[in-house]
């Protein structure tokens, strides 16, 4: 008796075990091209010399990103439109850029998805500045 009762045991571990495996798979990071394709073309304007994408944050906030190569985070310049999705935020950094200067604060939120053209990005991580100095919406 002793026997089938770890039988049982050790198969509802392995239950477990295998439900969570599942729940990992289920969780997406990174980007990810609709329907699997290997390749897209992503639409684009040039505003200033600058290449900037239409986006969706959260699947509810339109907004255009700044394509930046030398940028490793998305950035948010303007943190009222995250406050209005309810955002909660980790922790906050000081940010100096390459030329030195006066830091500026940047919340951390993760978990956000980004959709771009046919591209969706999941449980992206964006810095958020404290304070719009940028005013790309000028």
């Amino acid at each position: 008796m002793t026997r089938t009762i770890k039988s049982y045991a050790i198969a509802g571990v392995m239950v477990i075990l295998l439900q969570g495996v599942e729940l990992l798979h289920a969780q997406r990071y990174g980007f990810q091209i609709d329907n699997d394709a290997k390749t897209t073309t992503v639409p684009f304007k040039i505003y200033s010399n600058l290449m900037v994408v239409d986006v969706i944050i959260n699947n509810i906030l339109p907004a255009k990103f700044v394509v930046d190569t030398g940028v490793r985070s998305i950035i948010i310049t303007d943190k009222s439109y995250l406050d209005i999705l309810g955002v909660t935020y980790g922790r906050t950094l000081s940010l100096v850029g390459a030329a030195g200067g006066e830091a500026i604060n940047a919340h951390v939120t993760t978990g956000a998805s980004i959709e771009i053209h046919n591209i969706t990005g999941y449980n992206q991580a964006m810095l958020v500045l404290e304070e719009d100095f940028l005013r790309l919406g000028d």
